[in-house]
């Protein structure tokens, strides 16, 4: 598997600054690219203890579910979960969450669907205990029917029931977007369940209306994926109008504090046509991560569509000063990912564009984001001269009307050795242009699954990040 080495920038707080590789003083990190050969959308990717990698969804004519690599990427495994009588996942919000404390992988889709139509709400989740040989499956029943975030963490004071953790479900009601006046986001309903996921109940809430956090009437508020710290705090990420608001609670989501990320400025809300067909940052969807010591980090595309980073080391009660942390040549960021492993650490993986058509996969990790002038490693995921969106981003908005698929998610993780990985899409030509994608042998998917890798390299004169 031949990669593409990466190229050290270093970021500021007004922009990142390419810098030369001394020669001979560093072996780069090399990032690799899977193409998965399935049909996907919105993915999402989970990695356990002994390093078996998740990648969800995948779309086949007989049925959809993920894939499972036990060999550090060389082979995959397609997997089907199936319940109740033969039936499997949706195409809907697709989302997959693993458990680190357990290796619990939780895997769920939308009741919803838009062709033929399906009004309902509520999930279909699945899990399972031995890295996805078996499955069971409950129907969430929820209010909400998009947007769904699982995520998990220690108690704080509840006795939990068969099952360390409590794992955590957040999502928007009646709807996560706005369409006024027919369909307005009301609350962001947080369940919990202290069983593993069997069963669930109400926790707390938070308010959607803009009104009621001081904002124009004219604004937005959406929240992304949420994390748990070893003391069972919960945080979760989100948009607060045009600021990155950072939601706390510390009774297991009963009630919630909100702060803003200071520094953070976002796109200015005017109505649902900016997030289906101008630009989608206004969904934030993985804008945090906790490291081993429960450092808190923020991620999200500013004002200029750059991508910034800041870091809390005090619970989220102050926050050092934004800097971008995108690649130089990126002049145009389309949504994001983040993670964390020792302190300082940090993984990004975003689409981005240096003239806002021809939008790369890029991964980029910083060794130490706490220095005064941190410097990333960075590399595209798939060939410079192959993007995986030729002709712009296209979220899928209006396709998604007529049965196809929205891509509004990234994400990145770490694996045991220290290497990254990242999710992502590629948009697919029509057959005119390209034969070996047939869409009725990719289950109608104008999406393929894209997976990017980046590894250290080690040997004489080289470093190594394990």
């Amino acid at each position: 598997m031949k990669g593409r080495s990466a190229n050290p920038y270093k970021a500021g707080p007004t922009r990142s600054e390419a810098l030369a590789v001394p020669p001979g003083s560093y072996n780069p990190p090399v990032v690799d690219c899977i193409m998965t050969g399935y049909g996907s959308a919105e993915p999402s990717l989970a990695i356990a203890s002994d390093g078996t990698v998740f990648y969800a969804p995948i779309f086949t004519p007989e049925g959809n579910g993920l894939i499972r690599s036990r060999d550090r990427g060389e082979t995959w495994e397609l997997i089907i979960p199936r319940f109740g009588k033969m039936e499997c996942h949706g195409r809907v919000q697709p989302y997959l969450y693993l458990d680190p404390a357990t290796d619990r992988i939780f895997f769920h889709t939308s009741l919803l669907r838009f062709l033929p139509p399906r009004l309902r709400r509520g999930f279909n989740l699945t899990w399972s205990d031995d890295l996805g040989e078996t499955w069971r499956h409950v129907r969430f029943e929820s209010e909400a029917f998009d947007w769904l975030k699982v995520y998990a963490g220690p108690p704080v004071k509840s006795a939990t029931r068969g099952y360390p953790n409590v794992v955590y479900a957040s999502a928007p009601t009646p709807t996560s977007t706005r369409c006024w006046p027919l369909l307005y986001p009301r609350w962001q309903q947080v369940y919990r369940s202290f069983d593993g996921g069997n069963s669930w109940e109400k926790a707390g809430g938070i308010s959607l209306v803009p009104a009621e956090h001081g904002l124009s009437h004219r604004e937005w508020i959406i929240f992304g994926a949420g994390v748990v710290a070893g003391d069972g705090t919960v945080y979760l990420g989100f948009r607060r109008g045009p600021r990155l608001g950072i939601a706390i609670s510390r009774d297991e989501g009963t009630t919630w504090e909100m702060k803003d990320v200071p520094g953070s400025r976002l796109l200015r809300y005017f109505n649902i046509i900016q997030i289906g067909f101008i630009n989608g940052n206004y969904v934030l969807c993985e804008p945090l991560a906790l490291d081993r010591e429960g450092n808190l980090y923020a991620i999200w595309p500013d004002d200029r569509d750059i991508l910034r980073l800041a870091y809390s080391r005090d619970r989220g009660c102050t926050w050092s000063e934004p800097v971008v942390v995108s690649a130089p040549e990126v002049k145009h960021v389309r949504y994001h990912a983040l993670a964390a492993l020792e302190p300082g650490r940090v993984a990004v993986a975003y689409y981005g564009s240096p003239n806002g058509i021809r939008y790369h996969g890029y991964i980029a990790e910083c060794a130490d984001v706490f220095a005064p002038e941190p410097v990333f490693w960075s590399a595209t995921v798939n060939e410079p001269s192959d993007p995986l969106y030729r002709y712009g981003f296209n979220v899928g908005y209006l396709e998604m009307w007529f049965g196809g698929d929205l891509n509004e998610i990234v994400h990145v993780r770490y694996d045991p050795d220290g290497n990254i990985w990242a999710s992502f899409c590629k948009r697919m030509p029509p057959l005119i242009l390209d034969r070996s994608w047939k869409r009725k042998e990719h289950a109608y998917s104008k999406l393929q699954g894209v997976i990017g890798r980046m590894r250290a390299v080690t040997g004489k004169g080289g470093n190594s990040r394990r």
